[in-house]
């Protein structure tokens, strides 16, 4: 039986909660981050895994080709807006907090 392939996870937004949940989201075997998009580029940077990507501009990450699941992380107002991208870019989606309302 072949082995099945890890699924690609982008982060958008790295604050306290999506740091706190990077951990464990790399210790699932059937998920790895591929890639992190946050405005302060460097943040990104220094909490990328080995291998992921950094972006400063989420855009970048929904255009990433092995990103499959986009986990929303930003402050609640941007959820929604985010979250329709990220649908147009046929990516699945994780929002940790509500949507509010839909543009």
């Amino acid at each position: 039986m072949a082995e099945k392939k890890a699924v690609g996870l982008g982060i958008v937004g790295l604050g306290r909660f999506a740091a706190f949940c990077l951990p464990a989201f790399s210790s699932l075997p059937e998920v790895r981050v591929v890639a992190l998009a946050d405005t302060d580029r460097s943040r990104a940077e220094t909490l990328a895994p080995a291998g992921a990507r950094a972006y400063q501009d989420y855009r970048d990450l929904l255009a990433d080709p092995e990103v499959e699941v986009v986990v929303i992380s930003t402050p609640p107002y941007l959820h929604a807006p985010i979250a329709v991208e990220a649908a147009k870019a046929g990516k699945h989606l994780f929002v940790e907090k509500t949507f509010g309302p839909l543009p």
